[in-house]
């Protein structure tokens, strides 16, 4: 029986080739099945990463802490602001006048005097901080108020308010003046929707001077 010869349908160089191909892929998919080696992290980015986490901690702690610190003066604020309602509502006549005082402007006036006789209260105040513009209109707006509050006492059937103002003296010097006063009976205002009035007076505040029993207004606040 004879033997066909086999034929070689590649060369020596092509199956050299294919053999180096697939050793090759053998190796990858090698890798791919071998588990990935982790990279180990350096003493440097762990000291970053700890900072940042501290930094995280410290801002939430921070941010918490201010929230109740918050908190705790709204709490301290109402409790006052009841106290002093409580004050305007029963105490004596003067305590009402300044609770009343208090309870409208906070802590934006000093009170520089503030005197009551025989159903009439005269109120001196000073501005936290005095306006720039609009003077005339800011002590007007504020007149009404404090009228809010005053003409909610039933013992006083007058005020008169006295806004000092910084100016300026002949020889350039500051100088505190008495620089909007105005007087007014509850007879002239009995009929005040205060919640109304306010803004019709910031828009003309002779809507409140043509009510007064009398006024002053010096003419540096009106340049």
């Amino acid at each position: 029986m004879i033997i066909p010869k086999m034929t070689n349908l590649y060369s020596e160089t092509e199956q050299f080739d294919n053999v180096q191909k697939f050793r090759h892929n053998i190796r990858e998919r090698g890798k791919l099945l071998m588990p990935v080696s982790k990279k180990p992290i350096k003493r440097s980015e762990r000291i970053l990463v700890i900072v940042a986490l501290l930094a995280i901690i410290l801002c939430i702690a921070g941010v918490f802490f201010l929230h109740m610190q918050n908190k705790a003066l709204d709490a301290e604020y109402e409790s006052a602001r009841a106290e002093l309602e409580n004050t305007y509502q029963y105490g004596t006549t003067q305590e009402r006048i300044d609770a009343a005082l208090t309870l409208a402007f906070g802590d934006l006036y000093e009170v520089v005097d503030s005197e009551y006789k025989d159903g009439e209260i005269a109120v001196v105040l000073h501005a936290a901080e005095e306006p720039s513009s609009n003077v005339i209109r800011h002590y007007a707006k504020d007149t009404v108020f404090i009228m809010s509050w005053i003409f909610g006492i039933p013992e006083i059937e007058k005020f008169s308010v006295t806004f000092k103002h910084t100016l300026l003296d002949k020889g350039g010097n500051e100088v505190l003046a008495d620089a909007f006063i105005i007087g007014i009976s509850r007879e002239n205002a009995d009929d005040i929707n205060y919640e109304n009035f306010v803004n019709m007076v910031w828009e003309d505040p002779t809507l409140l001077t043509d009510r007064a029993d009398g006024y002053l207004i010096i003419p540096a606040l009106r340049e």
